[in-house]
C-alpha cells in the first residue's frame, strides 16, 4: 500500500511540481531569440571584422524580443557612423525554434576620392567674403583612401598652393590589437606661408603679405594613439612637435606677437568622448560629451619660451519631439593659461569650437568662455533614398538628403583676455554675447551638410546673412 501511495505523490510531483517549469522554460523560449548566424551583403572591399567590431551582439547570443528591434537599430547607427556607408540595412530572417539570421545588406561609399577646397586666411567664408580678398583664398587637394585595404584604415596625401602652399601625409588606423580597442596614426605637414597673421585688430584678424619669400615655415610631426573600450567611448593622445622660423620682415613688423624668430613647439592632446548620436555629422537624436585638454611649451633655448595650456568641455542633445519636430541643445565651457608670451595661441570666440552664430566676422580673445546654444528643427523634406538612373554607379546614383527649417538662439559667458589683441580702437563691454536668428539646412551623403542663417547680433545690433558647412550643434 505503502507502494502505491508513493507512486501516486510521485505522479502528482510530476504534474503539479515539474510541468510549470516546463511550461515557464518553453514561454522564455517564445520571449527571445537566439542569433544563429550573421549574413553580410555589399561590404565588397570592407572587411568582416570591420563591421563587427561596430555591431552590439554577435552569433551565439540570445536577445529578448524586446530589445531586439533596438539592438539592431544601434547596429545601423554604429555602421553608419563609420563613413564607410552610404546605406544600410538590417533585418531579420526568421527559422524555426526560436532562431533568427540577421541579414545586413551595405552599399559602400566611393573610398578614394579626390577632394578639392578653397579655402580662405580668414576664419570662416563669411569673414572672407566681407572683403572678397582673391589674395586671401587657397586652393588645397587631398586624396584620400577612406578605407584602405578594407580595414578601415584613413592613408591620405594632402597639398595647397595660394597664400600658404602645404605638403602633408597622414596614415590612421583605428585598430591593431585583436580585442580592436587600440589604434595609432602618424602625421608629417609641411606649410610655408606667404601671407599670415600679424596680430588682431579690432576683432578681426590682421595680415602680412609677402609675395617674394616665405613669412612663416613649419614642420609638424605628429603621432598618434586611439583606445576605444566600447563602441561609444573612445580617447585620442596625440603627441607633436612643430619647428617655425619665424621671417625677419614678420618679425620686425610685430615684436610683441612672434617674441623669436625660431620657435620649436612641444603639443600633448587628449580628446574623451563620449558618443551616442544617431549620426555625427547632422545628428537628430541621442547625446555627445567630450573633454578636450591641451599643452604646448616651447622646447628651445630662447628666454621668451612659450607656455599654454587649455581645457574644453562639450555637451550636446538631440530630441525627436514628433515625426518632424526636433530639437538640439549645447554646452560649451572652455579655460586657458598662457604666459605673456604665448600671444598667437589662446582661445578665440569665433574659432572652430567656440562658435557663437552672428558673430562669424570677430574673433574675441577670452581667457574663459561658457556657451550655450539652442535650435528647434522642423523637417520641410526628407528623401531617404533617390535614384538617379543616368548615373551607372549607385555609389553616385543613389543618394539621400533632407531639408529642415530652424530658429535658434546662441548666448556666451566671457572673461576677456585683453593682452591677446594687437590693437584695438573697438572694446566690447559686455561679458554677455547672444544672438538669435532663423535658417534652412540641407543634409545629404558623404557628411555634407549645407547651412544658410539669417541672425541677429544683440551686441552689435545687426542682422547678418551667414552660409556653413558644418551642422551647428
Amino acid at each position: 500500500m505503502k507502494i502505491i501511495h508513493l507512486i501516486f505523490a510521485l505522479c502528482l510531483l510530476l504534474i503539479y511540481g515539474f510541468t510549470p517549469i516546463v511550461a515557464q522554460n518553453i514561454s522564455n523560449a517564445k520571449d527571445s531569440v537566439i542569433i544563429e548566424g550573421i549574413s553580410l551583403i555589399g561590404n565588397n572591399r570592407t572587411k568582416t571584422s570591420v563591421i563587427e567590431r561596430e555591431l552590439v551582439f554577435k552569433k551565439g547570443d540570445t536577445l529578448k524580443l524586446s530589445e531586439i528591434d533596438d539592438v539592431i537599430l544601434k547596429s545601423r547607427e554604429n555602421l553608419l557612423k563609420t563613413s564607410l556607408f552610404n546605406f544600410v540595412d538590417i533585418k531579420q530572417q526568421y527559422q524555426d525554434s526560436g532562431r533568427v539570421i540577421i541579414e545586413i545588406t551595405l552599399q559602400e561609399r566611393w573610398y578614394l576620392v579626390p577632394k578639392f577646397k578653397i579655402n580662405s586666411v580668414e576664419e570662416n567664408f563669411n569673414a572672407w567674403a566681407l572683403t572678397s580678398d582673391f589674395n586671401h583664398l587657397n586652393l588645397s587637394m587631398t586624396i584620400s583612401d577612406v578605407n584602405f585595404r578594407g580595414n578601415n584604415e584613413k592613408l591620405s596625401v594632402s597639398g595647397s598652393i595660394g597664400f600658404n602652399k602645404s605638403l602633408g601625409l597622414k596614415y590612421y588606423r583605428p585598430f591593431i590589437t585583436s580585442n580592436h580597442k587600440i589604434g595609432f596614426g602618424a602625421e608629417f605637414l609641411w606649410v610655408s606661408n606667404q601671407e599670415t597673421t600679424l596680430g588682431l585688430f579690432d576683432y578681426k584678424s590682421k595680415f602680412l603679405r609677402c609675395d617674394n619669400n616665405s613669412l612663416l615655415t613649419q614642420y609638424i610631426t605628429t603621432a598618434l594613439l586611439h583606445y576605444r573600450p566600447t563602441l561609444n567611448i573612445d580617447e585620442l593622445l596625440s603627441l607633436s612637435y612643430s619647428s617655425i622660423t619665424v621671417d625677419d620682415t614678420l618679425y620686425k613688423a610685430n615684436p610683441r606677437y612672434y617674441l623669436s624668430q625660431k620657435i620649436d613647439l612641444l603639443r600633448v592632446f587628449s580628446k574623451l568622448k563620449v558618443d551616442y548620436r544617431d549620426n555625427k555629422s547632422y545628428s537628430l537624436e541621442g547625446s555627445y560629451y567630450d573633454l578636450i585638454a591641451e599643452k604646448q611649451w616651447g622646447v628651445n633655448s630662447s628666454k621668451n619660451r612659450e607656455d599654454y595650456s587649455a581645457l574644453t568641455i562639450n555637451s550636446r542633445w538631440y530630441y525627436k519631439f514628433s515625426k518632424k519636430w526636433f530639437g538640439a541643445f549645447g554646452i560649451t565651457g572652455s579655460k586657458s593659461w598662457t604666459n605673456d608670451n604665448s600671444q598667437y595661441m589662446g582661445l578665440r570666440i569665433g574659432q572652430s569650437g567656440l562658435e557663437v552664430r552672428s558673430f562669424e566676422y570677430y574673433l574675441i580673445p577670452v581667457s574663459a568662455t561658457a556657451i550655450g546654444r539652442v535650435a528647434f528643427k522642423y523637417r520641410l523634406l526628407n528623401q531617404p533614398k533617390k535614384s538617379f538612373k543616368f548615373m551607372g554607379n549607385p555609389k553616385f546614383g543613389i543618394v539621400h538628403y533632407a531639408v529642415y527649417a530652424s530658429i535658434y538662439a546662441d548666448g556666451a559667458l566671457v572673461d576677456y583676455d585683453l593682452n591677446a589683441n594687437y590693437e584695438q580702437n573697438m572694446h566690447i563691454s559686455k561679458n554677455w554675447l547672444s544672438s538669435v536668428g532663423a535658417g534652412l539646412d540641407l543634409s545629404t551623403y558623404y557628411d555634407i551638410v549645407l547651412r544658410t542663417e539669417y541672425s541677429y547680433n544683440f551686441v552689435f545690433q545687426k542682422w547678418n546673412f551667414f552660409i556653413h558647412f558644418k551642422a551647428a550643434i
